[in-house]
């Protein structure tokens, strides 16, 4: 749970293994629940209850980048992208870590748990980590940094041609 956000789960489906988050960037609360309650709909009609989501509750919060989260189970990158849309209109900007897929929404796959330093951590905060020592090694290995830099991504369990993408959708995975 993240602190200052409401979450919404089913107590009934409490196995959900969460493979995609659908990002909503928000500039003002009051603009919010009208993206949060468009999205609970468009959510139930795409995966029935098989979801999760939160929001950003207080006013303090605002503008955010990730004001509001959708939390998908392994679904086709086409689909998730459409229920992206769905929830468009705000044109705040979304993470350079996610796939922009329409104003105000981005779309990334849940950070891979075990390739996280073994704790769960926050998809911001594991590429942002991933990004960090990569400039480090920009000065260490400034001549083979491509290679340095794509060898870390993946021994990070990111795709270094798509870095909101898991390292598993490098070989015809979603």
């Amino acid at each position: 749970m993240s602190p200052g956000y409401i979450y919404y789960a089913n107590p009934a489906i409490a196995d959900l293994r969460a493979f995609w988050r659908v990002y909503v960037s928000v500039e003002r609360i009051g603009d919010a629940l009208n993206f949060w309650s468009r999205g609970l709909r468009a959510a139930k009609r795409l995966v029935g209850d098989r979801f999760h989501a939160k929001i950003a509750s207080m006013p303090i919060l605002y503008p955010r980048r990730d004001a509001i989260v959708f939390y998908l189970e392994d679904l086709d990158e086409d689909a998730v992208a459409a229920f992206g849309r769905v929830l468009s209109g705000d044109r705040a900007p979304v993470s350079r870590f996610t796939r922009h897929i329409a104003p105000g929404v981005g779309i990334a796959h849940e950070p891979n748990a075990a390739q996280a330093a073994g704790s769960p951590v926050s998809f911001g905060q594991h590429r942002a980590s991933v990004l960090a020592q990569l400039l480090s090694d920009e000065i260490l290995y400034a001549a083979d940094f491509d290679i340095v830099a794509a060898e870390n991504l993946v021994r990070n369990g990111i795709n270094p041609r798509a870095i909101y993408r898991n390292v598993e959708s490098m070989e015809g995975g979603s």
